[in-house]
């Protein structure tokens, strides 16, 4: 049986595989506009997907490589500044398909997780 992360990453192409890991690793600093094409090649895959759970894990995955990237003290300050300033997509897009008090709190969750790993890292960025 197939967790969650392995059904998503089936889901997509090997191209994005590969700007998602360029992305986390920063490789590509002086392209901001990478953020923006992964983000939506990874947005239309996700509203093929039918099954809301999926849905939901995808834009968590999106913001967990984000967050991660904002908070990695060994990317590029700017890189960095570009993710946060992306970071609110996938939050978007949860809100977008909350369906209930257990999806709005795992929303709260993930802001609240934001606010407090800017707030760790802020001397840095």
């Amino acid at each position: 049986m197939l967790d969650s992360n392995s059904r998503n990453t089936q889901l997509l192409d090997p191209s994005v595989l590969l700007i998602r890991a360029k992305i986390r690793s920063g490789e590509n600093p002086n392209n901001p506009e990478l953020i923006s094409l992964w983000l939506i090649q990874e947005n239309i895959i996700q509203e093929s997907v039918g099954c809301l759970t999926l849905r939901r894990q995808h834009c968590e995955d999106q913001f967990r490589l984000l967050l991660d990237a904002v908070v990695d003290e060994m990317l590029p300050k700017h890189w960095r500044h570009h993710c946060l300033n992306n970071i609110h997509q996938p939050l978007a897009s949860l809100r977008k398909i909350s369906s209930g008090e257990q999806s709005e709190k795992r929303l709260r969750q993930l802001l609240s997780e934001l606010s407090i790993s800017c707030r760790y890292v802020a001397a840095t960025l």
